[in-house]
């Protein structure tokens, strides 16, 4: 996938459980990979990283509900290393750091 795309975006089906929408809104699918045959899916999103157990487990059952999956596993992908210290204060480019922070 050469794109990341929200979560929300490609399972706007989700939207109807208002908190499960909420715990999910800044997730970003970096990869799916979809089998037809046995109706399953395996999702890797970015933003997830600090979700619980319990909110993962809510989304895969209610995308398993909503699109009549057998089974989905969804995985957060992990989370990009800084270039430098810029998280512990020191200065960074914005253009050439991937990490995301208060002063990037």
């Amino acid at each position: 996938m050469s794109q990341k795309i929200p979560f929300l975006q490609m399972f706007a089906a989700l939207r109807q459980w208002t908190e499960l929408s909420n715990g999910v809104e800044g997730w970003r699918i970096v990869s799916a990979a979809i089998d037809k045959a046995s109706r399953s899916a395996k999702i890797t999103v970015e933003g997830a990283a600090g979700a619980g157990p319990n909110l993962m487990a809510q989304a895969e059952e209610a995308l398993c509900r909503a699109y009549g999956l057998n089974s989905v596993k969804i995985e957060a992908a992990p989370a990009p290393e800084a270039d430098g210290d810029c998280c512990r204060g020191a200065q960074c480019a914005p253009a050439v750091c991937r990490h995301i922070c208060p002063v990037c």
